[in-house]
């Protein structure tokens, strides 16, 4: 999946590219084999051999990673975590975000307003959402998959629908009876 995203040049060369939720750094992985990105990885599990071993949740991994060109992971999916992740991510990446979220997190839920609200504050640099099915990826490694869809959803800050003359296809309707 990773390799899909690079190769299509979803995310162009030369940045360095933030994995946060690293874990046993798969992503990384991916991404390394590309000559002209850096890799930083960061997982909260000290067991995970990665550059930092701080909390994505906090700003202290956001600071002391400072700046980085584009923030690529797959977050845990507990809400509240993945809420605070896409925030930090979406505040601190200079020029995107790419996450690999089941598509139920496209759902602008209204729980203290948060996810709906920062879904419709980025609406316009949500540029692709690649859904893989078909079949639907393991991410464990023995074959078993999610029982939801999983896609990559990309914000690009270079990337303006409302530039282009064009409505985001992306639309979040909240509170809407």
């Amino acid at each position: 999946m990773v390799a899909w995203l690079l190769d299509k040049q979803h995310i162009r060369s030369n940045a360095t590219i933030l994995e946060p939720c690293a874990g046993n750094g798969n992503i990384a992985k991916a991404v390394r084999y590309s000559p002209d990105i850096k890799v930083i990885t960061n997982d909260i599990d000290l067991k995970y051999n990665c550059d930092y071993n701080l909390d994505a949740t906090l700003m202290d991994l956001w600071i002391a990673t400072n700046p980085v060109d584009w923030v690529v992971t797959n977050p845990p999916y507990k809400a509240e975590v993945l809420e605070q992740i896409m925030w930090n991510s979406l505040q601190r990446a200079q020029r995107g975000v790419a996450m690999i979220l089941r598509l139920t997190a496209n759902e602008p839920v209204i729980r203290r307003g948060y996810r709906g609200d920062l879904l419709m504050m980025f609406a316009d640099n949500l540029r692709y959402l690649i859904t893989f099915s078909a079949p639907r990826p393991s991410y464990t490694g023995n074959g078993k998959t999610d029982s939801v869809t999983t896609a990559w959803f990309v914000w690009d800050k270079n990337f303006s629908w409302k530039e282009l003359g064009v409505q985001s296809p992306f639309q979040y309707v909240v509170n809407w009876r």
